[in-house]
């Protein structure tokens, strides 16, 4: 699977707004991202614009 798609996916159903949809993204995605000093951490900076408010609202240091 590609994971460009993943994350479009996700910012689509991010930005609909459904409470619950945004808590499985924030809780299950979001939330277990690696941290700047981890592998992987360039991810972050492809999330698309919802996800990124998200994220820099759930972890403001990255």
């Amino acid at each position: 699977m590609d994971w460009r798609a993943v994350l479009d996916f996700l910012e689509e159903q991010l930005r609909r707004g459904v409470p619950e949809v945004t808590e499985v993204i924030t809780t299950s995605f979001l939330h277990y991202l690696p941290f700047p000093s981890e592998p992987g951490h360039e991810l972050v900076g492809h999330l698309g614009p919802a996800m990124a408010r998200k994220f820099k609202e759930l972890r403001p240091g990255g």
